[in-house]
């Protein structure tokens, strides 16, 4: 069978979304180069059903909806209306060889390009049908560069994939969720309507990169964790602090707030969570308080204002900066030091610490749980919350190079919880928090939403564009039917009669005493080099 040229019509069934009785691929041939060029002059031909030709000087796909087939014109919303599809037998005009039987509900497609640029369209819409097959989530529509709109699903689509280059293209023909991002973040493909929606497919997508999973559990161990986490921490929190324009306006929190509705406003979530945290930690005024990860000096301001000494850690310069500006302006009784947790030594113990959206960077629970017990007052609380998933390592790659870079990732909460039992340490109370972190993550969606014209006039679409993706995957990370993903608000106390006693396991123990040989080794030999920033000041 001769291959198809530049002015053949084609109409390819067998990549596009196909019913059970089976694809079918049909070819019209021209009889010569010049009658092509005619037909391609005059516009479009479909072969329907009964393999007559139908000639239309604009661009016609058949699209499926509940009442039938639909035509639609680009850059037109209006539809012309089919009679009810039926199934049965299409002919191919070339060779007039029976290919196969099919709805012609679904996607039919006729246009006119490149051999190359027909099979990268072939091979996305393969690839995108596959995808909703499997997932049976919203409908939704490919526009593919020449305009031509294609339909995922029945019934009106939730979002649009607009690839605008032949690369966004490639992009969603890989279904690999880290590709398809740098795609939306260069501009070669944009995603149009209710994100949220399109994201419940993040689940099917792939995610194997392993050069990024390895490095970033491998340069901590050759380099220490002080050397590397100041930049890690650096590529999220100094972002010209751009997350403001989507976090509450009264405390600026960066964490989940605890809301009693859907629809509550931000801001009165966070007050309600600080409220719930500053109780469960029985703060009263002239108390120390350490804040672990202070961001924007929620916690911090609120704890300071009802007279409670604060100190704060930061590896945000930008946030160092900020904090320190509203504790002059509100005259608060405060410090915040650019400090590095694993090499943090106080002079003296505290009687409560806060840890917000904070363990899940540090990810070496055995060691958080050594320190807090170090710095801690007995009958002291420590507070923490964070976000949990079902698998140890799980963090998507998008993730890992984009927004937290290093050992970020979800708390493992059988890990955690056996961090816990080993240590001195009395579990006092567990929240789940999946639902208050779902509508967090969606509130900061909606209001970057709304302040794009100023986030990219101030920093750019690309950091609009990744920011975005970051709400909107949280907040559809959170809302997965599957339960993988959840979030947690837990209290912890050191009680007054503990012996501080630490009572891991034979094993445990001898892992734990070969990684710090290993570390002082490590930490000896880099010595002999310096380093810029060791996360202190």
């Amino acid at each position: 069978m001769q291959r198809p040229t530049r002015f053949d019509l084609v109409i390819n069934l067998k990549t596009a979304p196909v019913c059970a009785c089976g694809p079918t691929r049909c070819f019209r041939r021209p009889e010569s180069a010049e009658a092509s060029r005619r037909e391609a002059s005059r516009g479009l031909t479909e072969v329907f059903a009964n393999g007559s030709c139908r000639r239309d000087r604009r661009h016609l796909v058949h699209a499926p909806n509940a009442a039938g087939c639909v035509l639609r014109s680009p850059g037109s919303s209006s539809t012309i209306e089919n009679a009810r599809c039926r199934q049965t037998t299409l002919t191919s005009v070339w060779g007039g060889q029976t290919q196969g039987r099919h709805d012609i509900g679904h996607a039919i497609e006729a246009r006119f390009m490149t051999y190359s640029q027909r099979i990268a369209l072939e091979r996305t819409i393969a690839a995108l049908d596959r995808l909703a097959r499997q997932a049976g989530g919203s409908t939704f529509r490919l526009v593919p560069p020449d305009g031509v709109a294609i339909d995922f699903g029945k019934g009106e689509p939730a979002f649009t994939l607009r690839a605008h280059r032949p690369s966004g293209l490639d992009a969603l023909a890989s279904l690999d969720a880290l590709t398809i991002a740098h795609a939306y973040m260069d501009g070669d493909l944009d995603i149009d309507g209710d994100l949220l929606a399109a994201f419940s497919y993040q689940e099917r997508l792939g995610d194997f990169h392993p050069a990024i999973y390895l490095w970033r559990r491998v340069k901590p161990i050759l380099l220490g964790r002080p050397r590397v986490n100041p930049a890690w921490i650096a590529l999220h929190y100094d972002a010209q602090n751009a997350q403001l324009h989507a976090a509450e306006s009264i405390w600026h929190t960066y964490t989940p707030g605890v809301y009693c509705s859907d629809d509550e406003a931000l801001e009165s979530g966070a007050d309600r969570k600080l409220a719930l945290a500053f109780e469960a930690l029985r703060l009263e005024p002239g108390q120390r308080l350490l804040e672990v990860g202070c961001g924007w000096g929620g916690m911090l301001r609120y704890s300071a204002q009802r007279g409670v000494q604060v100190t704060g850690l930061t590896l945000s310069r930008l946030q160092k900066e900020y904090v320190e500006q509203r504790i002059m302006e509100e005259q608060l009784l405060a410090e915040v030091r650019y400090q590095d947790f694993f090499t943090f030594q106080p002079t003296e113990r505290f009687d409560a610490i806060s840890m917000m959206g904070v363990i899940e960077d540090l990810s070496d629970y055995r060691t958080v749980m050594r320190l807090l017990s170090r710095w801690l007052k007995p009958g002291g609380r420590a507070y923490l919350d964070f976000a949990a998933e079902r698998k140890r390592f799980d963090t998507h790659s998008f993730v890992t190079k984009h927004i937290w870079p290093g050992t970020f990732r979800m708390v493992f909460m059988p890990e955690f919880m056996e961090a816990v039992r080993e240590s001195p340490f009395e579990l006092m109370r567990v929240d789940n928090d999946r639902r208050n972190y779902h509508l967090w993550a969606r509130g900061m969606y909606e209001r970057w939403m709304r302040n794009r014209a100023r986030i990219t006039a101030e920093h750019g679409e690309r950091l609009w564009r990744t920011f975005l993706l970051l709400f909107a995957t949280v907040a559809a990370t959170m809302d997965r039917r599957s339960h993988t993903a959840t979030a947690y608000r837990v209290v912890l106390e050191l009680p007054s009669d503990s012996d501080g006693e630490f009572r891991a396991t034979k094993r445990v123990a001898a892992v734990d005493g070969a990684r710090s040989v290993l570390r002082a080794v490590r930490d000896r030999l880099l010595s002999l080099w310096p380093t810029r920033d060791r996360g202190s000041s």
